[in-house]
């Protein structure tokens, strides 16, 4: 059977019925029980484990080791506002390894990110350590080159337009000036101008049948963002680096990214060298229906 309610636990207190989004709870005689199809149109969410007071809801797939109590006060909404108000792009990193605790707790919190279907937040691939992130510094610069000047021919440049779409087309042409900009700064200093020397690389991707799957990894990449900076590390988000790591199947393979998924987004993290001493808020545009 792969879901089960206990009948001497179950108080028919209902609050599985309440949460259950695709209503799969009728109340029964002696407990709460499944409703006709139930195993067809459970979406795993959790919500009646999580809700159940009595721990009598039991679901295959789902462990009991996914649904640990909760415990302590959450943040406020002040505690929550400093956070996202003292956090910055970092790319002044000490020459210092981020410890394996750390890295562990930014994963804890990506494992809490919500996703599309319940299709879980994706993938993680983890490089710990310049001697893992330095091998692709010099393919990708080298990957980018390619890619700029294969925009320069009439042919070539109308072949990428239409294998990008023009929106991603316009965002890479764009970043060109920025781009030069790396290339001269590689080749005077011969220094990684991607990854900045952080030592702690992390790269979301996710299977591309996930219905929101490029949704579902970058808000895994939110809330890594947000856990390493709670614990004092700076970060940066990168997206120059998922578009190389998508074509380059050397680098896959590498990292032992699945070919059915689709590489989305990745973050620099480290401890920071620069402590800022303010921090900013962006105008908002709000349309009140």
């Amino acid at each position: 059977m792969d879901r089960n309610i206990d009948i001497e636990k179950c108080t028919l207190c209902g609050l599985c019925r309440m949460v259950c989004p695709a209503g799969l709870f009728r109340p029964g005689e002696a407990a709460m029980q499944f409703t006709e199809g139930a195993a067809r149109l459970c979406i795993r969410c959790g919500h009646c484990i999580a809700a159940c007071p009595e721990d009598a809801i039991q679901i295959q797939g789902l462990e009991a080791s996914q649904f640990p109590p909760m415990t302590g006060e959450t943040a406020g909404y002040d505690q929550l506002q400093n956070l996202l108000l003292s956090r910055r792009s970092v790319r002044q990193f000490e020459d210092r390894p981020v410890e394996k605790e750390m890295i562990e707790k930014i994963l804890n919190a990506v494992a809490t990110a919500p996703s599309g279907s319940n299709m879980g937040p994706g993938q993680v691939c983890v490089l710990s350590g310049r001697d893992k992130i330095d091998p692709m510094i010099s393919s990708m610069i080298e990957f980018y080159r390619r890619v700029y000047r294969g925009m320069e021919g009439m042919l070539s440049r109308f072949m990428y337009r239409r294998m990008m779409g023009k929106r991603q087309f316009a965002a890479l042409k764009s970043f060109k000036p920025i781009a030069d900009r790396m290339f001269e700064y590689y080749d005077r200093t011969g220094k990684d101008p991607v990854t900045w020397e952080a030592p702690l690389l992390l790269i979301f991707h996710a299977p591309r049948n996930a219905i929101t799957c490029r949704e579902d990894a970058i808000i895994a990449c939110t809330y890594a963002m947000l856990a390493a900076h709670a614990q004092g590390l700076g970060t940066t988000m990168c997206g120059v680096i998922p578009p190389f790591v998508q074509q380059d199947r050397d680098t896959r393979r590498r990292l032992r990214i699945p070919n059915k998924n689709i590489v989305v987004l990745s973050l620099i993290a480290g401890h920071p060298k620069v402590k800022f001493s303010r921090g900013i808020r962006r105008q908002v545009e709000v349309q009140w229906g």
